[in-house]
């Protein structure tokens, strides 16, 4: 917007200076005065555009926040027996984690299958 204000106060001095009833600073002053005019109604309509955004933006995480989740988590507090290690003090960690994983592979290929 600020782009065709400036043209149309160019054209319109242009033509002014043409017919002799402005002098150059006449339609230097107009073009400014164009400027000084748009520019605070550029960013009043920049600042409702991100109002726009911000109550749009507000809108999603309220929905998000609506949401019901369809997986509701279980008891947590037991795990399940299979898993359960004693660890050794003199094992590497390498091999306790390699144990720990087949236990936990092998529970999650038992409640698969179940």
């Amino acid at each position: 917007m600020n782009t065709i204000s400036t043209c149309i106060g160019l054209v319109v001095g242009y033509f002014t200076y043409k017919a002799g009833i402005a002098t150059i600073g006449t339609v230097f002053l107009f073009i400014m005065y164009i400027d000084l005019i748009f520019r605070p109604v550029m960013q009043l309509v920049q600042q409702l555009e991100d109002l726009q955004n911000a109550s749009v933006a507000i809108q999603s995480i309220d929905e998000l926040y609506s949401l019901k989740p369809t997986i509701i988590d279980g008891n947590l507090s037991e795990l399940p027996a299979l898993l359960h290690l004693e660890v050794p003090t003199q094992r590497r960690f390498q091999d306790y984690s390699v144990k720990v994983l087949r236990k936990i592979f092998l529970w999650a290929c038992l409640r698969m299958w179940n």
